[in-house]
């Protein structure tokens, strides 16, 4: 599943779990919501807020094969989006959204089942309505299972740890 936190309307947002169930909690309540169209059932999306375009944004996981799909979530309703281009497939990616460049970072990955050797090292980000790779040197390893967050302070993207081939144990950060 996936969780992320809609600051503007004061929820979180669950999606996923091997299923296509969206949850909504608002600090007590737990709220099954019952959009007219779903991403398809998906185990290990990404999924964050982005606060410039006030909506949740969706991408990947693994449902059965695994996705290179963009939704978003407007609080009522998901909408599937249809950027060229999109980052290739992956699950067990992690998203963070960054306030001072007004974007979303995604970062890492597996790109399918199978390929625990063939973790993705790639940096994407999406400006509410297109993907961008970004090739940066020097960069992380690939990995997944990583924390990604936005750190104000310094105005930058934290990359912490993860799973990769050995353990990785360090911090990088996105500017």
């Amino acid at each position: 599943f996936a969780l992320a936190d809609d600051e503007v309307r004061q929820r979180v947002l669950l999606f996923g779990g091997g299923s296509n169930d969206t949850w909504e909690c608002d600090g007590n309540n737990w709220t099954q919501m019952a959009p007219s169209t779903s991403p398809p059932a998906r185990a290990s999306p990404s999924m964050t807020y982005d606060a410039n375009h006030g909506r949740i944004v969706l991408f990947g996981g693994n449902g059965g094969t695994v996705l290179n799909d963009t939704w978003v979530w407007d609080g009522n309703n998901w909408t599937q989006e249809s950027p060229v281009p999109s980052p290739p497939a992956r699950w067990d990616s992690f998203m963070s959204y960054d306030v001072a460049r007004r974007q979303v970072v995604m970062f890492g990955g597996f790109p399918g089942p199978g390929s625990l050797v063939a973790l993705l090292g790639s940096l994407w980000t999406w400006d509410g309505s297109n993907w961008s790779e970004h090739v940066v040197d020097p960069a992380p390893p690939p990995r997944y299972g990583h924390v990604l967050v936005y750190d104000e302070l310094h105005e930058n993207t934290l990359l912490f740890s993860g799973f990769g081939w050995p353990l990785i144990s360090d911090t990088w950060t996105w500017d």
